[in-house]
């Protein structure tokens, strides 16, 4: 994925992510959204968002709701 996005930090957790064709993309990791709107509307990081987390060096499973972690997967299908 580094090859691939670019990412440009901002102050605190926002930053810009370029694509290969060179499209960016504002991330805001506090508000949860990108202008993609894939972030929002899966309630998911996207991959501009997945790009801007690990450029921080945050955990990605602070923005992943605990229903997709394994734990509760896992207690699901005990």
């Amino acid at each position: 994925m580094a090859r691939l996005l670019t990412v440009i930090r901002g102050p605190d957790d926002t930053g810009f992510v370029h694509n290969v064709e060179q499209k960016r993309f504002a991330v805001d990791l506090r508000g949860r959204t990108c202008s993609c709107k894939q972030f929002q509307l899966n309630l998911l990081p996207c991959s501009h968002a997945l790009a801007l987390i690990l450029e921080l060096g945050i955990n990605v499973l602070e923005y992943m709701l605990e229903k997709y972690t394994y734990a509760c997967w896992s207690s699901t299908y005990r």
